[in-house]
């Protein structure tokens, strides 16, 4: 996505994106940084002051998911991530991966919770809807009347520190169950990045390189 958004920039942005190499950074360092977001700054040799940006882009087919479900306007606005989740949709409980950020749906079981010794099972919470469509489907292929919910990812990430903002459409009686299900093919690109990058370090804090053109 970003090799293509560079194709309209100027030539140094244009090259810059083709020779960049892409990390993959776990869930937890990208929510880390976007909450210090600001703190980290440079002066470039012309005496122009940069900023690092770490923002998490969601797609803009989610976008527009979360704005049929949610109708308030709030994933019209920059920043938001939506999230999706249903209530019944609930995996094997295991205190040791509640709120993780690595869950599969498809290596935890068929269990609902209820047969857990009464435990309440995780809830997996995805970044498309159309991820959690399919993976509902597969575990109860006779339901049909599938109620979706969504959360927008850094108000959630504030409830989950003890934070709650005004006006947050968070459910804090089920977050210590919610495991984060990333894509499909974000799983591929992480692995493919993994292998490129060999020993260097997938991310430098506190390091940055800014480039720009006339």
């Amino acid at each position: 996505d970003a090799i293509r958004d560079a194709a309209d920039k100027d030539l140094s942005t244009v090259n810059m994106w083709n020779e960049a190499k892409i990390s993959a950074v776990n869930l937890e360092l990208v929510l880390k940084l976007n909450k210090n977001k600001g703190r980290y700054k440079a002066l470039a040799q012309n005496n122009v002051k940069y900023e690092a940006v770490y923002d998490v882009i969601p797609s803009i087919k989610a976008l527009n998911d979360a704005e049929r479900i949610d109708k308030s306007g709030m994933y019209s606005e920059r920043g938001r991530v939506p999230l999706f989740y249903a209530n019944d949709f609930q995996l094997e409980s295991t205190s040791s991966n509640a709120g993780s950020a690595s869950g599969s749906p498809g290596s935890s079981g068929s269990g609902s919770g209820d047969g857990d010794g009464g435990k309440l099972g995780r809830i997996p919470v995805f970044f498309e809807k159309a991820d959690l469509l399919r993976e509902y489907t597969k575990k109860y292929p006779d339901k049909t009347d599938v109620v979706i919910t969504v959360v927008d990812l850094m108000d959630l990430f504030e409830v989950m520190m003890g934070n709650k903002p005004i006006g947050a459409k968070v459910d804090d009686t089920i977050i210590d169950r919610m495991v984060f299900v990333p894509t499909g093919e974000s799983r591929k690109r992480a692995i493919e990045c993994e292998k490129g990058r060999g020993a260097v370090s997938a991310y430098k804090v506190g390091e940055m390189i800014a480039v720009g053109g006339k």
